[in-house]
C-alpha cells in the first residue's frame, strides 16, 4: 500500500485520503481507537496520547486494536 498510495516526494500523509486501487483510506485519528489495556505512557508531556511512532514502539498488548483496524478497513483478512 505504502508503495502505491504514497508519492515519494510529497506532502504530509495524514492531510489527505490516501487514493488506491480498491478505493479510499480515510484519515484516522489514533487517539481515538478504543486501548481496552489502558497506554504505557504516563508521563508529561503527553500522557496517555498516541504519538507518531507509537505503532512500533509500543507493545503489541496496547496497540493491538490498531492493528485490527488495519487488517479489517485493508480487507487483509
Amino acid at each position: 500500500m505504502l508503495a502505491y498510495g504514497i508519492p515519494a516526494l510529497s506532502g504530509a500523509i495524514g492531510g489527505r485520503a490516501i487514493r488506491i486501487q480498491e478505493g479510499d483510506i480515510e484519515n484516522l485519528d489514533m487517539n481515538a481507537i478504543h486501548r481496552p489495556n489502558q497506554w504505557p505512557r504516563t508521563s508529561s508531556p503527553f500522557p496517555g496520547r498516541w504519538l507518531h511512532s507509537d505503532i512500533k514502539n509500543i507493545v503489541y498488548f496496547y496497540n493491538f486494536t490498531v492493528f485490527e483496524d488495519i487488517v479489517e478497513k485493508g480487507g487483509l483478512k
